[in-house]
């Protein structure tokens, strides 16, 4: 990879971005941004992630790229709730190492082993991070609970 095109003029490829970026250093990634900015680099008014990853690469960063057969989409919080959906339905519970007390889990769900959910239910489709989550004494619905977030008394399809 050696760089992205935000909106491209010509069809030189046939390849698009899809997904979510994951980045090893924020510290990078925020130094590009500034980067970006006092050089002016936009489309239209408007500063582009894809212009901080090819300034990135730029200054030496690698980039992992795949190809992929499917697109699910994770620009809401509903279509983000849906593929994850999508995802515990095509790879199965990932309950792991979870040891929680007083804890019915129906399947499928993703909960990392360090989640503290006393007293629940965890119904399907729910994925719970890492870093100490506590949930306690609520029936959770199709939810995703990113890290260090408390939730109590979840009564409604919810992302954190």
């Amino acid at each position: 990879m050696t760089r992205f095109i935000e909106k491209p003029q010509t069809m030189e490829n046939n390849l698009v971005v899809v997904g979510c970026y994951y980045f090893k250093s924020a510290e990078a990634l925020l130094a590009a941004i500034e980067d970006q900015m006092q050089r002016g680099i936009m489309l239209k008014g408007e500063y582009f992630l894809t212009d901080t990853i090819s300034i990135m690469i730029e200054g030496g960063a690698k980039v992992r790229t795949e190809k992929i057969s499917t697109w699910l989409d994770t620009g809401t919080i509903e279509a983000t709730l849906d593929t994850n959906k999508i995802l515990l339905d095509k790879m199965g519970s990932q309950a792991g190492k979870f040891a929680g007390s007083n804890v019915t889990i129906i399947e499928p769900v993703a909960l990392h082993e360090s989640a503290e959910i006393p007293k629940s239910t965890i119904r399907p489709y729910n994925s719970i991070s890492a870093n100490r989550k506590t949930v306690s004494e609520t029936s959770i619905p199709k939810t995703s609970i990113d890290e260090n977030c408390s939730v109590t008394f979840v009564t409604d399809s919810t992302m954190c």
